[in-house]
């Protein structure tokens, strides 16, 4: 099991628990300042990949819970920055157990409550995650059921619009009838002052103009065909562009489900691979103190080799020099040799001649007298010569043997001079070898310079990470509100439509019956056209009565000044109701086009706020989504530390399992994330819309 320490400075914390048991802690490094006092204060510092890993490990309880959380370990990060800027130009002081490191700096190890208070923790952390967990399936109801308001809401507003589209299209046709009926019955009036004032046919202006009017009338309907088809190609046109556009936009929502699934993905990888991060570095830092201990063992072994080197040369040179005064003596020895040599030879010539002079000797006076000379003579040079000869035969033994000696000595000389290379050459080694040593070790510690770096860098992120954290819950609460103001402002909305189709209703019903009058204003239009025309028949009758050319003929009727009058006042009549109506079909059109006007209002309103929802939802949506971006970032960034050396494999299955664990809760919350944002993107871009 994974074992932490919580340290503190309190005397009476020290004074409880400094008879507690102390195990070592391998992730722990304690450094000293040697420039200050052993009554100065401890400088403490930890392996800053355990202090993220436990700090990550620690997931948001309650508000007030996870701010006291947050403060506490800002506190301590503080200080850890603080601590480890002291540390910087400090040496490591080596130190046996963790125990030891307690009672030499003053600090203290309170293993129980650590343990008990991460247990309340994780209980607590767990209650959280199940409430979370029971309460996604209501809010994802809710979501439905809000998104399914939302789809009738829309649909219902498209109704409304075609109704009103179908209102605006009949008051037009109204319109234009009702503009026909006025000409008809403009022409209608001057041809029965055409008729009262006796003018004919061909002459007749009425005439002229009806025929103007069914010309307009005809090249209007044209000119309507003409646009009914234009708008019929439109609209089969706008309908292949909006296939393409519904199967681009099913191509792209299959597109976006399958990447937002690939998101998932890469976020739980993202998750392991920064679980391996962490591991690595704690095996980079394990790899570190080897090779600072290696390289301290090293040094120490390369100090000594150098002194045995040292004085295995100065042996050496020893013997150099007394092998040199060796050599000198035997030169000495050789030359007095050579000059012994030299003398015997002397020595025999002077003998050979004085043999010689011997045998000339002419007088045995002479040799009798010379002969006790000759005979001493004889006798020393022959001793001479024998002592010569043994000194000569000693110097030959002694040159010999210095000789061998000499031989020997080359021998040692050359043997030593070889050593000496060899010493020499792994010497050179040596520092070839202590040369790429350091260099190794510089990159080393350029490398773990910027592995801190990444380090610092990556806590900050963690430390942004965990104040997003801490916020989550707030922004969770909030868009939870924002949801229910969306579903009340559904609710009202709907309402709203029900009053809206209502007076849709109401006002169709208006329409209807207007229609109906209408129409029986234009059979009353026509009835007049008809006592019109039965006036004008009975005016021409008249006209030809009056006419003395005209009384023979069987088809003249006669009719008096009365009956003509009453005629006329019929015609009158009609013509004042007919208008009557057409200012009352006139006034119920007025009416349905303030109640169509009140409706449009009422739908402009709701379409607004409906706008407010989507921009709330809008903005919601986006501070989800930078949320996630700079979650993103952050994983980003920690998957660049993918470079790093791999984690060493777990010894103990708890671990493995516990870690297990550990990572399906901390994959949990990306999917939470994932959720809300696409909940929220279709909220924003409704399917109907």
């Amino acid at each position: 099991m994974e074992q932490k320490a919580s340290f503190s400075t309190n005397n009476s914390e020290q004074s409880a628990d400094s008879q507690g048991s102390v195990t070592a802690y391998p992730a722990l490094t304690i450094k000293q300042d040697p420039a200050k006092s052993s009554d100065g204060p401890p400088v403490l510092q930890k392996s800053s990949a355990q202090l993220t890993k436990s700090a990550s490990q620690q997931p948001t309880k309650s508000a007030s819970d996870a701010s006291r959380d947050f403060q506490q370990r800002k506190s301590f990060n503080d200080s850890s920055a603080a601590l480890s800027a002291a540390v910087a130009e400090t040496a490591a002081v080596p130190v046996g157990s963790v125990k030891d490191a307690v009672s030499k700096f003053g600090g203290i190890i309170n293993w129980k409550t650590h343990k008990a208070r991460s247990l309340e923790r994780q209980k607590t952390i767990e209650d959280e995650l199940m409430k979370v967990q029971e309460e996604m399936p209501g809010v994802k109801k809710n979501a439905e059921a809000a998104e399914e308001s939302k789809n009738q809401v829309l649909k219902d507003l498209d109704n409304t619009k075609r109704l009103v589209e179908e209102f605006k299209l009949n008051l037009e046709r109204a319109e234009k009838q009702e503009q026909q009926a006025k000409q008809d019955s403009e022409l209608a009036k001057l041809r029965l002052e055409e008729v009262e004032k006796g003018i004919a046919n061909e002459v007749s202006v009425a005439s002229k103009q009806e025929l103007e009017v069914a010309k307009a009338r005809h090249l209007a309907a044209v000119s309507d065909l003409d646009s009914l088809k234009k708008e019929l190609e439109t609209l089969r046109k706008d309908y292949a562009s909006l296939m393409d556009e519904k199967h681009t936009a099913v191509m792209k929502a299959e597109e976006a489900v399958a990447a937002s699934m690939a998101v998932e993905k890469t976020v739980e990888n993202l998750t392991v691979e920064l679980m391996s991060t962490k591991q690595s570095l704690e095996s980079a830092h394990a790899s570190h103190l080897e090779a600072e201990e290696h390289k301290t063992g090293a040094a120490k072994a390369q100090e000594e080799d150098i002194q045995n080197q040292e004085k295995e040369l100065k042996q050496a040179e020893e013997d150099l020099v007394k092998l040199n005064k060796k050599i000198l003596s035997s030169k000495d020895v050789k030359s007095k040799l050579n000059t012994a040599s030299a003398m015997l030879k002397d020595l025999k010539a002077e003998y050979t001649a004085y043999l010689e002079s011997k045998q000339k000797a002419e007088n045995g006076e002479i040799a009798g007298n010379l002969e006790g000379l000759d005979i001493s003579t004889d006798d020393g040079l022959i001793a001479a010569l024998a002592s010569t000869t043994k000194n000569l035969d000693e110097v030959t033994l002694c040159k010999g043997k210095e000789l061998d000696e000499v031989n020997k000595l080359k021998a040692a000389y050359t043997s030593l001079k070889s050593n000496l290379e060899n010493e020499k050459s792994e010497q050179e080694t040596m520092r070839q070898r202590e040369k790429t040593a350091s260099e190794t070790v510089a990159s080393i510690e350029a490398e773990l310079e910027r592995t801190t770096k990444e380090i610092s860098h990556v806590q900050v992120k963690g430390r942004e990470e965990r104040e997003e954290l801490v916020e989550l819950p707030n922004k969770i609460q909030k868009a939870a509100e924002e949801a229910d103001q969306a579903k009340s402002l559904a609710k009202v909305a709907n309402n709203e439509l029900e009053k809206a189709k209502e007076e849709g209703n109401q006002s169709k019903a208006r329409i209807s019956t207007n229609e109906g009058r209408l129409l029986a204003v234009k059979k009353e239009i026509a009835a007049t056209r008809a006592a019109e025309r039965l006036a004008l028949a009975a005016i021409e009758a008249l006209q030809t009565a009056q006419t003395p050319s005209d009384e023979d003929s069987p088809d003249a009727i006669t009719l008096s000044l009365t009956e003509y009058y009453q005629i006329n006042k019929q015609a009158h009549d009609a013509e004042a109701r007919g208008n009557d109506k057409v200012a009352e079909s006139h006034s119920l059109i007025e009416a349905a086009k303030e109640s169509e006007a009140t409706s449009l209002r009422k739908l402009e309103k709701l379409t607004s706020d409906l706008a407010t929802m989507k921009e709330q939802l809008e903005k919601s949506r986006q501070k989800a989504e930078k949320a996630n971006e700079a979650k993103l970032s952050v994983e980003k960034e920690l998957k660049e530390l993918k470079g790093e050396p791999e984690p060493q494999q777990k010894t103990e299955s708890s671990q493995d399992t516990s870690e297990g664990k550990k990572k399906k809760k901390k994959a949990l919350f990306p999917k939470i994330f994932m959720f809300l944002g696409r909940k929220k993107h279709s909220l924003s871009h409704p399917k109907g819309h």
